[in-house]
């Protein structure tokens, strides 16, 4: 291959990965609100309505493990967790609406959900 044919891979990648970036930031922006919901064994055992300002840690024990999920500054990770690989830890933070986090070995699921999607038109837009 010659230079310019990694030049162009580059700028394919490049624009590939914003485009994903800004859908992300648009669709954030379609909910007046945004809640967690967190299940254990396949039930939903709580629901949190958070933002920017909300500041919460919530313990999670249902018999398989322990896990402590931390919500701060608008975002949502798992703080500890006692399995023994720790992914669920190492995957970050989640913010927008439609990510979810999971702990396998845990049975520990957590999901971003919006409420009243706003409706974008050509007059309002």
């Amino acid at each position: 291959m010659k230079k310019m044919d990694y030049v162009i891979i580059g700028i394919v990648i490049m624009l590939g990965i914003a485009s994903i970036f800004l859908l992300n930031i648009e669709n954030s922006k379609m909910y007046d609100s945004k809640y967690a919901e967190i299940y254990s064994n396949n039930e939903l055992i709580k629901t949190i309505y958070f933002d920017e300002n909300t500041e919460k840690t919530i313990e999670i024990d249902n018999g398989l493990g322990k896990n402590s999920v931390k919500i701060q500054m608008g975002h949502i990770h798992i703080d500890e967790a006692d399995c023994p690989n720790q992914i669920c830890i190492s995957d970050g933070e989640i913010q927008n609406v439609g990510e979810i986090l999971v702990c396998l070995p845990n049975k520990v699921l957590i999901e971003i959900k919006g409420n009243n999607k706003t409706v974008v038109d050509a007059i309002s837009d």
